[in-house]
């Protein structure tokens, strides 16, 4: 029997480390393959890591984690979130904040870093042009800013000149020794409140709304009694026009209330007149008038068509609106001679509602009516100087020289007196 040769060392470690290779590269084909993922897992931890910063209420680092997630294709969450977190306002939430404070250079700073870590966040690139003072929106936003300020400084400026001349106002009215300085009486509107006049007592046609708008209308006129009266057709403050100012800003809003408070005290020169149409009696169809002053009462005024009313007219409604003009002028005189006597042309309050009339026929051309006026003035008042004035042109107009001249010097020397 033959006998094998017995192998050598060196043999028996080459056989050996040529079999450990071929076993090694068969077990290799034979395993199955199982992938690395590294990437999957560090992208998969970037989006939960940016959603616990965003819960912790800081989104721009949640937006640069998201980033970073987005580079593997399996993390689709990842990216719905950044994006719902560029719709949001909570990107740019706190550069915002700064920049309301008018930090600029910090809240461009803030920017600025949202931009290295969201390259496309648009709400970061439009707040880096508005708040760099190079660029055009920059310059552009603190125009508009010092445009707001200077706004806000014209409205507060108004308002304390508002609040002066209510001040003044005030004093006007309540100092006699203040009233007679000059320029102070320019000052003193008082203000004159016609309520709507009663109709009930009419039978036929109600014509107290038109009565009563032509009977406002002639009460504010600028009237030789006195020019300086105002109408209200209500009981609204002098301040209400300067009301929506309060919205510019806390300072404003103080100086209304304050111009509120003042104006609230000046309503004692406050006057109201309420009066009755009366059907047809035998002093004709007829207009009464009472006159309160601060919630007093301080006068009662009827006319009647017969002496009041001038021509004869069919016309209900023209005989009511002809008893208007004397009646906006006995108001008018009772209002001027409790604020200012030393201006009237009369003290009469009938003659100055009668020369009132006068003046109005003459200026419609009956001359006629005019004169008939005029002389009923004078029998309540001798001493107008506006009926005897008118009547003397009259008459120098008509040739009677020697009657106006007597009329002319009478007028002169109630000037004078």
């Amino acid at each position: 029997m033959a006998r094998c040769p017995r192998p050598s060392p060196i043999r028996a470690a080459a056989l050996l480390v040529a079999i450990l290779c071929l076993a090694g590269q068969a077990q290799a084909q034979t395993s199955p393959t199982t992938p690395a993922a590294p990437a999957a897992t560090a992208a998969v931890d970037d989006c939960k890591r940016g959603a616990q910063l965003e819960e912790l209420g800081r989104p721009a680092e949640a937006a640069s984690a998201y980033l970073k997630g987005l580079a593997s294709k399996t993390a689709s969450d990842c990216s719905e979130r950044l994006k719902a977190l560029q719709r949001s306002k909570a990107l740019c939430a706190e550069a915002r904040a700064l920049e309301d404070l008018e930090r600029d250079s910090e809240a461009n700073a803030a920017y600025r870093k949202i931009l290295s870590a969201v390259p496309d966040s648009s709400c970061a690139r439009r707040g880096v042009g508005r708040t760099d003072d190079e660029t055009a929106w920059g310059w552009l936003g603190g125009a508009i800013k010092n445009f707001g300020n200077v706004i806000v400084a014209g409205t507060l400026l108004l308002l304390v000149a508002a609040l002066l001349f209510l001040l003044l106002t005030w004093l006007a009215a309540r100092m006699p020794w203040i009233r007679a300085m000059p320029g102070i009486r320019a000052l003193r509107r008082p203000v004159v409140n016609v309520t709507a006049l009663d109709d009930s007592a009419l039978s036929t046609e109600k014509l107290g709304a038109s009565t009563t708008a032509l009977l406002r209308a002639r009460v504010a006129r600028s009237g030789q009694a006195d020019g300086r009266i105002d109408l209200a057709a209500g009981e609204a403050g002098s301040s209400e026009a300067l009301a929506g100012l309060g919205d510019v800003s806390g300072q404003a809003k103080a100086l209304v209330a304050l111009v509120d408070m003042i104006a609230s005290t000046i309503r004692t020169s406050q006057w109201k007149a309420a009066g009755e149409l009366h059907p047809a009696t035998n002093d004709g169809r007829g207009l009464t008038l009472s006159l309160r002053r601060g919630g007093s009462y301080d006068d009662f005024g009827d006319f009647w068509t017969t002496t009041d009313g001038g021509p004869q007219t069919d016309s209900e409604s023209e005989a009511y609106r002809r008893l208007t003009i004397p009646a906006a002028g006995w108001v008018r005189h009772r209002v001027a001679g409790a604020e200012d006597p030393d201006r009237l042309l009369t003290g009469d309050p009938r003659s100055y509602a009668q020369f009132e009339a006068g003046l109005y026929w003459q200026e419609q051309g009956d001359a006629g009516a005019a004169r008939m006026f005029y002389e009923r003035a004078l029998a309540f008042d001798p001493r107008n100087v506006g009926a005897l004035a008118n009547l003397g042109v009259m008459e120098m107009e008509a040739g009677n020289t020697a009657a106006a001249d007597s009329l002319l010097t009478r007028a002169l020397d109630a000037l004078e007196a």
